[in-house]
């Protein structure tokens, strides 16, 4: 959940309200020098540092909502210019991946500080892309307080991938949380799921189970946003659970077949017809096939399946010996039950 206490932060302020998970150690209150024609009572929120920023050689403060020192020089010294936000941008994303905490304040004072973050390098990638990419949660926590926090969770890279699915792929929990506290949640998910932008990794749920973050998998399976998230697809059409079983792991294969939302997994198919338990064959993992044959859909698969080749017949031809003796083992108990000799319940594959 998004941290409550305290009030969100606008530009250009660093009364730093920390998220529960962050270290209490850091000086949130630095000392400054009260400087000249300032009334008592009324501090500047940037203090002055021995290593200033190359693009940042003047006081810039915020008192009242003005500057209490001239901008970059420019025309009339009356905006930053693109060049000087696009600059600070940049300086942003060097200090975040440097863990330069000194100049990360510095820069999230600026009463520019939306227009810096929404600033993208090469790749796409803006200043709550890097801060997840590098585990700066302090960072994260201060962009995702800005006015301009649902346009940078909405936000595109190069790659077509917003910040959702960055924090599943990195595994951050503490990320996901934050940004499915935004008030476009909902938005998030569903550009994360949108068909023409599907990657190799599909949406932020199929990311997370395909780099094994089991964590992440569970607070999104937890989440109101779950099963838009469980319909969504990788680019050959391959869900969640189809992702865990081809990359063999037997923990979120059951992490996902224990959710709600197991009949709509087991039940899906990818583009090439082919279902959970057809991939169990062709990967050859028994702990994964027995998982799957744990539940009466699948167990059912093996017997009225309407496609020419079985999954039986897959395992066979890639040699999994196996996973090949486990669904005969199931065919025939399955055929003993159609024809009333077995009990039901009986028929769960044997450990």
């Amino acid at each position: 959940m998004k941290p409550t206490s305290g009030q969100s932060l606008g530009a250009g302020q660093t009364n730093f309200q920390f998220f529960p998970y962050f270290p209490q150690t850091v000086n949130q209150t630095p000392a400054v020098t009260q400087p000249p024609g300032v009334p008592p009572g009324h501090m500047p929120v940037m203090r002055v540092i021995s290593q200033q920023s190359p693009t940042q050689s003047v006081w810039q403060s915020n008192i009242h909502g003005r500057s209490a020192a001239p901008l970059p020089p420019g025309p009339a010294q009356a905006e930053m210019t693109q060049t000087f936000i696009t600059a600070q941008a940049d300086e942003l994303r060097t200090a975040i991946h440097a863990r330069n905490e000194k100049l990360i304040q510095t820069i999230l004072a600026s009463p520019h500080i939306n227009e810096i973050a929404m600033a993208a390098d090469a790749q796409g990638k803006h200043a709550v892309f890097h801060a997840i990419e590098n585990n700066d949660l302090f960072t994260l926590d201060f962009l995702l307080r800005l006015p301009s926090a649902n346009a940078l969770a909405l936000k595109r890279s190069g790659d077509g991938r917003i910040a959702l699915d960055a924090a599943a792929a990195t595994g951050s929990v503490v990320a996901v949380h934050l940004l499915l506290s935004l008030s476009s949640a909902h938005d998030q998910v569903m550009v994360s799921t949108e068909e023409g932008h599907r990657r190799l990794e599909g949406n932020s749920l199929t990311a997370a189970v395909l780099l094994g973050h089991e964590n992440v998998v569970r607070v999104l399976l937890a989440s109101p946003y779950a099963p838009a998230l469980v319909h969504g697809r990788s680019d050959d059409g391959s869900n969640a659970l189809m992702v865990a079983v081809l990359m063999a792991n037997e923990p979120l294969t059951r992490v996902l077949l224990a959710s709600p939302y197991c009949t709509a997994l087991v039940q899906a198919k990818n583009h090439s017809g082919a279902n959970a338990l057809y991939d169990a064959g062709l990967v050859g993992h028994v702990g994964v096939a027995r998982a799957l044959l744990e539940h009466e859909d699948v167990r059912w698969q093996l017997l009225a399946s309407d496609t020419p080749v079985k999954p039986l017949d897959i395992a066979i031809f890639k040699g999994h010996q196996g996973v090949a003796d486990l669904f005969r083992q199931q065919i025939a108990m399955g055929m003993r039950v159609h024809l009333g000799s077995v009990p039901v319940a009986d028929v769960a594959p044997r450990q």
